[in-house]
């Protein structure tokens, strides 16, 4: 089953941005910074590795199901999640800024959560960036 990548929009971003104002932790000062630090990111997760293409590609395919994601054909804002990249702080007890901050996909994101620390999150982590390219693998043959 073949689909199309959808990026996140301006609207969303601003939304990540609004979230991380109303924290009281937001070190990145105002959006146009936020901004030009979102799109200097390149979209591959700093955890197992997989890009948001494939994170989309494995939800909207079918090939991983949940209640939290769209229904396979329609991207909709209550069911999008895994969809994009979340933000993540490296370390959650910093503040969010430029260097604590990183876009991460939505499977090391719950699993990482403000539990652990970016090099503690590596060293407990298990392999799942093969899982899903195996997943990839076989839908695409």
């Amino acid at each position: 089953m073949s689909y199309q990548y959808h990026p996140a929009s301006d609207e969303q971003i601003a939304k990540m941005y609004q979230k991380i104002r109303r924290s009281g932790q937001d070190q990145f000062f105002n959006k146009d910074n936020f901004f030009h630090w979102y799109y200097r990111q390149y979209l591959a997760c700093p955890y197992c590795g997989l890009t948001e293409h494939n994170c989309q590609e494995v939800i909207m395919t079918g090939l991983i199901t949940s209640e939290k994601f769209t229904n396979n054909t329609v991207i909709t804002e209550r069911k999008s999640r895994g969809l994009w990249f979340e933000l993540d702080r490296l370390d959650p007890h910093q503040p969010y800024d430029d260097h604590n901050c990183v876009m991460c996909c939505y499977f090391c994101k719950n699993d990482k959560s403000d539990i652990f620390t970016a090099a503690q999150y590596l060293e407990f982590r298990s392999d799942r960036g093969t899982y899903i390219s195996n997943l990839l693998s076989m839908n695409n043959h």
